[in-house]
């Protein structure tokens, strides 16, 4: 009796184990939508030590010692309420040249760099401001995904090689900067802060990693964002950890939506790692789940963007479909990789043209 018991708790163990594989090999491999119920945020508001308090917008606190925020757009605003003595705050990610103005403009610095040092001195609000231009550029690569720090070194050359060959005044990576490393996506971090020129980054699906899912939040940008500059719209859409069905509500998406439908700039640029739509005949490595996919790309016609960057998949292509511009480009650093150099024209039109990431001799 007691062995027919045992060999029937051990049909039913694995019959159960069995099951419970094939369940996970079905959902593993459903197409999901980018939905999940609990997703990781950048840290925007902090009560200090001696209780004084700051609120972020356009900027997220990086390190508490030294006070460091990363700027995640070209303006941003800190609001310190209930003050009680001066301290200094590290600024990272910030345009040369932007003006930074004390509360009431008692008093107003000019930044020389992507870095610079601010002495909160009282309450109030602090404003970050971008120089203002009428037309500019900017270059967009995905998939560097650096392994090591000799690869960090190698991207911020090629970047900087970049800008000064094109004559952008900025960079946007479209994912996949690491490779699931949670400690490179701080050294990618540290390394970009030195560079002379904004740097904004999108996460990708393996800077999602599922073991600290918030480092990319930690040390770069939010999951989603979105900002305005020189009367463009620049919208960074999380498309990368992909965990609930479409047929649930998606808040995320809406807003997205909302930000299309109620734009009034002269140019609207979008930013997701996983393209629409695999550019590839018989592929298909692009955003999962084609009905979300399919309702988020009308959406995005009917708004009329003018141009669509991912990564994610080791392709330079270029699709043009009503009025909009869908580019993928994910070949990383590697030796054929182009990237795209993005130049936007005061009147609101926007050209894209491939560009080598190393120079042809």
């Amino acid at each position: 009796m007691r062995v027919g018991r045992t060999i029937k708790s051990l049909s039913l163990f694995t019959g159960g184990f069995g099951t419970a594989i094939l369940l996970w090999t079905a959902f593993h491999h459903l197409k999901l939508s980018p939905v999940s119920f609990s997703r990781p945020e950048a840290t925007t508001s902090a009560i200090l030590p001696n209780g004084t308090e700051i609120t972020l917008r356009g900027a997220m606190i990086r390190k508490t010692e030294p006070f460091t925020l990363r700027l995640f757009s070209p303006h941003a605003l800190i609001t310190v309420k209930n003050f009680k003595s001066n301290f200094q705050i590290r600024l990272q990610n910030i345009f040369p040249q932007s003006e930074i103005k004390y509360p009431n403009e008692q008093k107003i610095i000019v930044a020389t760099g992507s870095q610079a040092n601010l002495t909160i001195e009282a309450g109030g609000t602090y404003r970050i401001i971008s120089p203002p231009k009428e037309s500019f550029k900017f270059v967009a690569l995905g998939d560097v995904e650096c392994k090591t720090e000799e690869e960090i070194a190698q991207m911020k050359t090629v970047l900087l090689s970049l800008v000064g060959r094109t004559e952008s005044n900025f960079v946007v990576l479209l994912g996949d900067i690491v490779r699931n490393n949670e400690k490179m996506l701080e050294k990618v971090a540290d390394s970009l802060a030195e560079l002379p020129f904004p740097v904004y980054t999108l996460v990708g699906n393996h800077d999602y990693n599922s073991f600290a899912p918030d480092a990319f939040c930690r040390h770069l940008a939010p999951m989603n964002y979105h900002f305005a500059f020189s009367d463009a719209l620049f919208i960074f859409f999380n498309n990368a950890d992909e965990f609930l069905p479409s047929f649930l509500p998606s808040l995320e998406m809406e807003k997205t939506v909302s930000l299309l439908e109620n734009c009034s700039a002269k140019a609207i640029l979008f930013f997701c790692h996983k393209p629409l739509d695999d550019p590839r005949p018989n592929s298909d490595h692009a955003m999962n789940r084609p009905s979300a996919a399919a309702y988020l790309k009308r959406k995005i016609l009917d708004a009329n963007v003018d141009v669509v960057l991912s990564g994610h998949i080791r392709v330079w292509s270029v699709k043009k479909e009503k009025n909009t511009l869908f580019i993928t480009t994910g070949k990383g650093l590697k030796d054929d990789a182009q990237i795209a150099l993005v130049e936007v024209k005061s009147d609101g039109n926007v050209t894209v043209e491939p560009v080598f990431v190393w120079e042809m001799k």
